[in-house]
Formats: structure tokens, C-alpha cells, sequence
């Protein structure tokens, strides 16, 4: 089995299909007759004798085949495999939409780390050296140290995501 057909989701949509066949096969055993078999003694009373007596009784199926409970329990089953293969593909397409917004995720905090944030770092080391030279004002320095703060603080709420994100398709896909 893969590791998809083990998450406790499609296990329970399995069980009930499972039940649904089971209540299927007993209400088409019980379109079989019972058959009753007897035996016994008896007092007559006018003689004052013993009799041994047999008996058997089979019902007449003819009109009662149960067809309406099993074509109620055909039904059932067929709802319960559908609910397991709407439930397979729920779990697919979350587990498809998980791993997507992780590699998207992925994808921006490297660019982010790769690009953006050492430019940020060079943009404020230049303005201190500026403002240190009386080029700048302070307000470009702070302007310069929001904008790398700003870049950071992105690339912790990314990494974050990532975490979340990585944590559910490990759920998804069963390998938790």
C-alpha cells in the first residue's frame, strides 16, 4: 500500500464500504428459506399412548426474495465507494495543492535570500557610510534599515509557511 492509502481518511472510507458489503451479503442470505426440522413425543390422551412425531417446514420464497433491502444495502455500498473515491481524490488534491504552495514558498525565500536581502544589506551599509560622511540624512539610513527589517521579517514569515506547509503534505502523504 502507498503511504496515501494508509491515512486514517481513507482507511475509515474503506471500513465502511467494507460494512456496506458485509450488510449487502446478509440481506441476500436471508433470501434463502429457513428450514425448520422437529421432533418429539406425544400423549394422546384418549388411548393413553406415546407418539413419536416429525416435523418439517420450509417457507414458500415465492413472493418475499427481500429485493427491496438488497437493493437498499446495493445502494448503500455504492454511496460508500463513492464517499471513498470523493475522499481519495479530497486527500490527493490537498496533498497536489500543499506541495505546490511549498515549492512556491520555496522558490521566493530563496530568491529573496539569494537577491533581495544582500542587496538590503549593502543598501544600508552604504547609507551609514554616507550619512557617517554627511552625504545622507538619518532618515535614508532608517529608511534603508525598514526596507532590511522588512526583508527579514518576510523571510521568517516565509519560513514559517515552510515549516507549516512542509509539516501538512508529511500529513497528507502519511510519512509523519
Amino acid at each position: 500500500k502507498s503511504n496515501l492509502e494508509k491515512s486514517p481518511v481513507l482507511q475509515q472510507a474503506q471500513q465502511q464500504v467494507a460494512e456496506k458489503q458485509a450488510l449487502l451479503q446478509v440481506e441476500q442470505v436471508r433470501t434463502l428459506p429457513n428450514y425448520t426440522f422437529s421432533a418429539g413425543l406425544k400423549r394422546v390422551a384418549d388411548t393413553g399412548k406415546t407418539q413419536f412425531t416429525l416435523g418439517f417446514s420450509m417457507p414458500l420464497t415465492w413472493f418475499d426474495r427481500n429485493t427491496g433491502n438488497i437493493q437498499a444495502e446495493f445502494a448503500q455500498v455504492k454511496q460508500a465507494e463513492a464517499q471513498a473515491r470523493s475522499s481519495s481524490l479530497q486527500q490527493n488534491m490537498a496533498l497536489e495543492e500543499a506541495w505546490t504552495t511549498w515549492q512556491a514558498t520555496q522558490t521566493l525565500l530563496d530568491s529573496l535570500q539569494s537577491q533581495a536581502l544582500p542587496l538590503a544589506t549593502q543598501n544600508l551599509q552604504a547609507a551609514q557610510k554616507g550619512f557617517e560622511a554627511g552625504k545622507f540624512h538619518v532618515l535614508e539610513v532608517l529608511d534603508a534599515q525598514r526596507s532590511l527589517f522588512s526583508l527579514q521579517l518576510k523571510c521568517l514569515q516565509l519560513k514559517n509557511t515552510l515549516q507549516q506547509t512542509a509539516i501538512q503534505v508529511q500529513f497528507l502523504s502519511n510519512t509523519l
